[in-house]
């Protein structure tokens, strides 16, 4: 089992790199006076864009994914016959692996999200209570959670039976597709649209009844792609992995 230490320093690693991220995308802002900032002008809005920057729906849904699928396997357990013996059928062993995505998932959004709370909190603080950013940015959280766990869960899925190259790969290739055919091609809707809230909650584009519609969306595909690997994880050999 990962120890609690390296989640920990995997955690911080994250951390420390998005925040690098976040501080390269939004330097002009470091010395504006971003109080009195017009909201399209703000830092708190062009932070929280979803067709630029630091929060766009190009990096949290494609670039972002692939520092997540290196960030996973810090939380998920070793696969092999041996691990799978401790659990009483595979179906618990699928569980818990499902399980311990889902907090590696968790952990990445916060990463990612709990930086731009803090600068848009410290640089301006007017603006943030003003649009209730806070909670703009738990609904926000809540579907970021959703969308990294199916694609760990689809990533996982497409591990057991070909390899992590293939996974890594395939993973990456659908949502880039996914996403640049939103971003590019006019597609009117993909789950790449649903990763970023606050752009729209900010404007007021949408309403925090119609958020949780897209939580609830992508929490059903997440419960159908978990439902998917527990039929397909009866037919893994992890001897294979054993002799690897």
């Amino acid at each position: 089992m990962k120890s609690k230490y390296i989640k920990l320093k995997s955690a911080i690693v994250a951390w420390l790199y998005f925040l690098i991220l976040w501080l390269v995308f939004n330097y002009p802002y470091w010395l504006m006076d971003n109080e009195n900032a017009d909201l399209l002008d703000s830092l708190i809005y062009n932070s929280s864009r979803s067709d630029s920057g630091y929060f766009s729906i190009k990096y949290l849904f494609i670039f972002y994914i692939v520092p997540f699928l290196l960030f996973i396997p810090y939380f998920v357990h070793a696969e092999n016959a041996e691990i799978v013996l401790k659990y009483k059928n595979r179906s618990q062993f699928y569980i818990a692996r499902s399980l311990q995505i889902l907090s590696a998932a968790s952990i990445f959004s916060i990463c990612i999200i709990s930086i731009n709370i803090i600068g848009n909190y410290m640089l301006e603080h007017a603006h943030f209570l003003e649009y209730n950013y806070g909670i703009i940015s738990l609904f926000n959280i809540f579907s970021m959670i959703c969308i990294y766990f199916w694609i760990g869960l689809l990533y996982y899925i497409i591990l057991d039976f070909w390899g992590w190259r293939l996974a890594f790969f395939l993973t990456f290739f659908l949502c880039a597709i996914l996403g640049f055919g939103m971003i590019y091609f006019g597609l009117k809707w993909t789950p790449a649209g649903d990763v970023n809230l606050m752009d729209f909650l900010i404007i007021r584009k949408i309403t925090y009844t119609q958020s949780m519609v897209v939580i609830v969306r992508e929490g059903m595909i997440a419960i159908i792609i978990f439902i998917i690997g527990l039929f397909l994880i009866d037919k893994k050999d992890f001897s294979l992995e054993q002799s690897k």
